[in-house]
C-alpha cells in the first residue's frame, strides 16, 4: 500500500447503507495525508542538515590534519636541514684539519731527510692529503657523497672515484 498524498486521499470505499459519513471520512484522510507529508518533510530535513553537520565537521578536521601534517613536515625538514649544515661544518672542519695534520707531519719528514742527507721524494702532498683526509672521514660515517664533495673541494687530485673506491674498501664500507 502507498502512503503517498494521492493514494490516501483518493482511495475509494464501498458505501453501505449505514456507513461512515463520507465528508467525514475524506476530512480525515486529508487530515492523515497533511500531516505524513510534514514527518516525512520534517524528517528529510533533518537528515540533510545532519549531513550538513557531518560534512562541515569532516571538513574542519580534514584542514586540521593537513595543516597539523604541513607545519610538522615543515618542522622535520629544518631539523634535517640544519643536522645537514651541521655535518658539512664537521666534515669541512675535520678535513682541514686533517690537512693541517698532514702538512706538518710532510714537514717534519722533509727535515728528517734532509738531516740524514738522503733525497727527498714525498709524493704528492695532494693525493696522500686527499687520500687520508677520505680515510678518516669514511672510517668516521661520513657518506661517499660527501666525502667526494670535500675532496672536490680541498684537492686537485685527477681520479677521485678510484681514490674513494680505494679508501671505502680498505674502510670495509
Amino acid at each position: 500500500m502507498s502512503l503517498d498524498r494521492r493514494s490516501i486521499e483518493k482511495r475509494d470505499f464501498p458505501t453501505r447503507l449505514r456507513g461512515y459519513d463520507r465528508a467525514a471520512v475524506d476530512a480525515h484522510l486529508r487530515a492523515i495525508a497533511d500531516e505524513l507529508e510534514t514527518r516525512v518533510g520534517t524528517t528529510a530535513d533533518a537528515a540533510a542538515e545532519q549531513v550538513r553537520a557531518v560534512l562541515t565537521a569532516a571538513e574542519r578536521s580534514a584542514a586540521e590534519i593537513v595543516g597539523r601534517a604541513e607545519a610538522e613536515a615543515q618542522r622535520i625538514g629544518g631539523v634535517a636541514g640544519r643536522a645537514g649544515d651541521e655535518t658539512a661544518e664537521r666534515v669541512t672542519a675535520a678535513a682541514s684539519g686533517a690537512l693541517e695534520r698532514i702538512e706538518a707531519l710532510r714537514e717534519e719528514l722533509t727535515a728528517l731527510l734532509a738531516a740524514l742527507g738522503a733525497p727527498v721524494a714525498l709524493p704528492e702532498a695532494d693525493d696522500v692529503g686527499a687520500r687520508l683526509v677520505a680515510l678518516d672521514l669514511a672510517l668516521g660515517g661520513a657518506p661517499r657523497e660527501q666525502v667526494d664533495k670535500v675532496l672536490a673541494e680541498q684537492f686537485s687530485i685527477g681520479d677521485r672515484a678510484g681514490l674513494l673506491d680505494d679508501v671505502y674498501a680498505a674502510a670495509g664500507r
